[in-house]
């Protein structure tokens, strides 16, 4: 008999052979799981009553996630098409005004250095 399987079967809930409910009693490791879920689902049984979820309760949370969600996506700036473009066109300015001053110092010495040719 393997524990882990006596073990399985317990924390699964199902009906145990003759042969797996002998070993359960004589082994300890076993008889601790079967004792720990025994307790759990004699709490659960208690709770169970007591703790029913509202009709329509889980239509209500996704609708506040989902709004949650537009709300704090309408606060990125960086999001919007204009700020997007914007950015886009001053790094191409920033490039070819970096390409024409490459282009100067390297046909014009004198730019270069301070010096003449």
């Amino acid at each position: 008999m393997d524990c882990n399987e006596v073990q399985e079967r317990i924390a699964l809930g199902q009906r145990l052979a003759r042969a797996e409910s002998a070993h359960a009693a004589t082994c300890a490791a076993c008889g601790r799981v079967a004792e720990a879920w025994g307790t759990l689902d004699a709490a659960l049984d208690e709770i169970r009553p007591v703790a029913e979820v509202p009709a329509g309760f889980a239509d209500r949370v996704m609708q506040v996630i989902a709004k949650k969600e537009n709300e704090s996506r309408s606060l990125r700036w960086f999001e919007y098409r204009w700020v997007q473009v914007g950015l886009a066109n001053v790094g191409a300015l920033v490039s070819l005004y970096n390409l024409f001053r490459f282009v100067a110092h390297v046909l014009v010495a004198s730019l270069t250095f301070g010096g003449t040719p």
